[in-house]
């Protein structure tokens, strides 16, 4: 058992499927909600791990994700080093969608 943060709990079986989705994560953080968005540097992704434990990936096709954090209304600050920039990703009404404004 790991505990990602005060009310998110995540079993054994959750943490090996983590280990085996997020490869090189270089930044992490947390939102309002409890959900823990990390830089999956090796995958070019930001992948969110949502307070049941359940993995999705939040934002795709980057390149050299360092740094991530929440702003305001859980927009998504991330550092792109290879193309020296600071992204600002912005949840969509869809959970499966994202906008990105730089």
């Amino acid at each position: 058992m790991l505990t990602l943060c005060a009310s998110t709990v995540v079993h054994a079986q959750q943490v090996t499927t983590i280990a085996q989705n997020i490869i090189l994560p270089l930044g992490i953080a947390v939102d309002a909600s409890q959900a823990v968005y990390v830089t999956n540097r090796q995958a070019h992704n930001v992948t969110k791990i949502a307070p049941d434990g359940s993995l999705s990936v939040f934002s795709s096709a980057y390149n050299g994700l360092v740094g991530v954090a929440v702003g305001a209304g859980n927009t998504l600050n991330v550092a792109d080093y290879q193309s020296w920039r600071v992204r600002k990703i912005i949840p969509a009404p869809s959970a499966s969608e994202t906008k990105e404004v730089s």
